[in-house]
């Protein structure tokens, strides 16, 4: 176990003490299922313990959360560092010998370095913090404190075109709309409840009622409901249909791919792509899908009155994937979007054949975020 990571997990129990609010780091690529934004990143990564995978062990109950206080009303009364640390650096010796064992002997400075970053509004100041989950936390609880959307982490740290961390965004815009970028429901639930301020919804948050619940009293006083005026995002759908066939078995249900949203990426000179599901094969595969396997589409497309199929790539029960470029093609695009922002409805269509597969896709969503290649 790294310093960091040992770190994270003895420092869980300390949050009582500390001025901390809402992480919507991932740590995974690709996730699959939905990461648990609460508790926060510092808490997962302190999840992963050398026990943790051990046969027949049952897993050890999480601490109890810690109160809630006023997070505002710690920024208003935050002077300096020094005078935060001299205040929190009573630290129960149990809990201080271990911090120190595991050499992170800036715990309480680093926390208060968040109050200092939400009290000058600078996620520049969440730089100096070691380590990198509780350095995330500060990052995304200033930008939400601040209703600065732009300024949330990446939800995956090396794919900038994946998008921002949609708790944050959600939060941060004061746009709950944005809380359907979660993974699943309970997510859902625990995002809108504190980007609504709005404690009856942490009930559908399942295990995490109880974090849900801290973190909407913790950051009530920096978000005013009354703000949050905005029409109902469109419901994601899309369809595939394999003409090749005859359409045999009718169209196959793709909306699990784009019911997140998608993310526009601004490129030079005022290109935009996004991405339908996964784009993640970069040739042609040997791999052949079982008879019992789902049919899978990604795509990368570049939006606007000439779009354009940039990638492609399918995979069907019982035959390699087929992947563009690479394979013969002449697919063709269309993408309607209204307006390139967040919350914007976006219809696409893709048609054509790819090899001696005749297939169109067709699908509406909703832009999830945009973001710009160059960041």
């Amino acid at each position: 176990m790294t310093n960091e990571r040992a770190a994270a997990w003895v420092v869980v129990g300390l949050l009582a003490t500390s001025a901390v609010g809402c992480d919507d780091e991932r740590d995974r690529r690709r996730p699959t299922g939905s990461p648990r934004d609460f508790p926060s990143a510092l808490a997962r990564a302190a999840s992963a313990r050398p026990d943790a995978g051990e046969p027949g062990r049952p897993a050890d109950p999480i601490d109890p959360p810690p109160q809630s206080g006023d997070l505002k009303a710690e920024v208003e009364r935050f002077t300096t560092v020094d005078a935060c640390v001299a205040e929190h650096a009573r630290i129960d010796p149990l809990v201080g010998d271990a911090l120190r064992a595991v050499g992170y002997g800036t715990f309480v400075r680093d926390t208060c370095r968040i109050l200092e970053a939400l009290k000058a509004k600078d996620r520049g100041k969440c730089d100096a913090i070691t380590a990198s989950s509780l350095k995330s936390h500060c990052v995304s609880t200033v930008a939400m404190a601040a209703g600065a959307p732009d300024a949330c982490p990446w939800e995956i740290p090396q794919e900038p075109e994946s998008g921002r961390a949609p708790r944050c965004l959600a939060v941060a815009a004061r746009d709950p709309r944005l809380c359907a970028a979660e993974s699943t429901l309970t997510g859902r639930a625990a995002c809108e409840a504190v980007a609504t301020r709005d404690k009856t919804k942490c009930t559908l948050a399942g295990e995490e009622k109880e974090e849900c619940t801290r973190q909407v009293e913790r950051l009530r006083g920096f978000i005013d409901p009354s703000e949050v005026k905005l029409p109902t995002l469109i419901p994601p759908d899309a369809k595939l249909v394999l003409k090749t066939d005859g359409g045999v078995g009718g169209p196959r249900d793709l909306t699990t791919e784009v019911r997140r949203g998608v993310v526009l990426v601004v490129e030079r000179g005022d290109r935009v792509t996004m991405v339908l599901g996964r784009v993640e094969l970069r040739g042609g595969s040997s791999l052949v899908p079982g008879p019992g396997h789902s049919v899978r589409v990604g795509a990368k497309l570049v939006v606007g009155e000439k779009a354009e199929v940039e990638r492609f790539e399918i995979e069907l029960p019982l035959r390699p994937a087929l992947v563009v470029p690479g394979s013969r093609s002449d697919l063709k695009a269309s993408v309607t979007a209204k307006e390139t922002k967040r919350g914007a409805p976006i219809a696409f269509s893709i048609e054509g054949t790819v090899d001696d597969v005749e297939l169109k896709v067709t699908g509406s969503t909703f832009v999830r975020d945009v973001v710009s290649a160059s960041r």
